[in-house]
């Protein structure tokens, strides 16, 4: 049996609070898989989810999953600016993808112009990339 780390982050993250879901959820599966086709096992709406990170590297809902990886389902709503730094891309263009690593100074960046209270959402979301 394989199995990898699976995080959500905002809308995602109360999906798996209201199925008492731990934070991370180890998930099990057969043979090989996809990010969309967790998703799907999961029953996480594919409208929910922008990007899957895995392990630190956006990329689309086909991408091929491994035992051990590391995943994070991410919704819609991320700010402009903050898209082109965590290398988004829209989950229907599959074929156009950014991988872009996360430099730690980024991490002063967020702490500094974010004011809202879902700092600690977003802190957690930049620590689980690197």
């Amino acid at each position: 049996m394989n199995s990898v780390e699976v995080r959500g982050f905002g809308k995602i993250k109360k999906i798996f609070d209201e199925r008492k879901w731990p934070f991370p959820l180890t998930v099990d599966f057969e043979g090989t898989t996809t990010t969309g086709e967790l998703a799907e096992k999961l029953e996480i709406p594919s409208d929910d989810i922008e990007v899957v990170f895995v392990n630190g590297m956006a990329q689309g809902m086909d991408c091929p999953v491994k035992p051990g990886d590391r995943l994070a389902f991410v919704p819609p709503g991320t700010p402009g600016p903050y898209r082109v730094f965590l290398g988004f891309v829209q989950k229907k263009q599959t074929d156009k993808r950014w991988v872009v690593k996360i430099p730690p100074i980024f991490y002063l960046t967020i702490r500094c112009l974010s004011d809202n209270n879902d700092f600690q959402n977003k802190y957690n979301f930049l620590k689980y990339l690197t």
